[in-house]
């Protein structure tokens, strides 16, 4: 089944009506897959409608017509129809909303209706890269409670409600979000997953596909933005796991921290670093901080805000995102 895991996917160029794409995918068999959150499609239309094709069984996405919202669409399998546009030039953006760790989804592109055009969309200027966990994607952000089962952990995410997004668009900038819900740098929440961490995602086009990986010659980031280490410390060790203590945890975390950045730098040597630190984590990511600086890597670490803790299984709510998103914004905009 196409929905299942693309376990060594050969990547092949097709000709996908896409305009502008944002997040990682791969071309294969004339549709583009992808399965990091936060991606997105966009193109310009000249004329009243188009169509949509989109297979995502497993997430809901919003359609944006002229940057106001046109509709949400729960789990699509086929063609979304936009009709009855005013007559003339219109933006047209679809964004995935929800996170799926083991289901990738496919992008066939957008369909001009009768009599109508699509035509290229610029990239901006700006690009910014995101790494980190649910608090990057956005984790049950939109819950009024808690206490949430796992059906409404995934209704309730939305990410472009997170700080993420929240503050590309601030920046006025394209974004792309690798981030996995519960995911570490050398340890995931619980010790579940030994070993399969976030440094080791990273690479991958698709977050489910071992072996398969990014290549992005087109994406050339100002800034990484990382916020990396909550489910590293958040709970305790368990018995069986790799670390007798918890400064032996810390001193692993630092320095695979460390050779992660290294990592991403020698991938975009023109980016500059931001490191969000949370208390349990925030001496580490200072060290390592001055270490890259030593060599002549620009980074800044910036101590989250409090968080509130409103939304699902004590998720950051919308208000702690927009708090984390102002100052994001004004962590990069004093670096500029």
């Amino acid at each position: 089944m196409w929905r299942s895991i693309l376990a060594g996917l050969l990547v092949a160029a097709v000709a996908i009506p896409t305009g502008l794409v944002g997040g990682r995918t791969v071309s294969r068999e004339g549709f583009l897959w992808f399965g990091w959150p936060g991606v997105y499609f966009q193109t310009r239309l000249k004329g009243t409608g188009l169509s949509i094709r989109l297979d995502a069984p497993d997430d809901n996405f919003r359609v944006l017509v002229d940057d106001k919202l046109h509709r949400l669409v729960r789990k699509p399998a086929g063609k979304i129809s936009i009709t009855g546009l005013r007559s003339g030039m219109h933006m047209v953006r679809v964004e995935r909303l929800t996170e799926n760790q083991q289901q990738s989804a496919r992008f066939g592109g957008f369909l001009a209706g009768p009599g109508a055009t699509l035509l290229p969309v610029t990239p901006l200027s700006n690009q910014i890269e995101f790494i980190g966990d649910s608090y990057t994607v956005g984790y049950g952000n939109i819950s009024p409670t808690t206490v949430c089962s796992a059906e409404q952990v995934h209704d309730r995410t939305n990410t472009s409600r997170a700080f993420s997004v929240l503050t590309a668009k601030s920046l006025t900038a394209d974004y792309r979000i690798i981030a996995l819900s519960g995911y570490g740098v050398v340890r995931n929440t619980g010790g579940i997953h030994p070993g399969d961490n976030m440094p080791a995602r990273y690479p991958r086009v698709l977050p489910s596909a071992a072996g398969a990986t990014a290549s992005d010659p087109g994406w050339n980031p100002d800034w990484i933005v990382i916020y990396l280490g909550i489910n590293d410390f958040s709970t305790p060790l368990q018995p069986g796991e790799k670390w007798a203590s918890l400064a032996a945890l810390m001193k692993d975390y630092q320095e695979s921290y460390l050779r992660f950045a290294r990592t991403v730098h020698a991938r975009y040597p023109a980016a500059q670093f931001l490191l969000i630190a949370s208390p349990a984590f925030a001496a580490p990511l200072q060290r390592v901080a001055t270490t890259l600086r030593a060599e002549n890597i620009a980074v800044a670490v910036l101590d989250s805000p409090p968080v509130m803790g409103t939304a699902c299984q004590n998720h950051p709510g919308l208000q702690d995102h927009a708090s984390l998103a102002k100052a994001v914004v004004a962590a990069i905009r004093q670096k500029r």
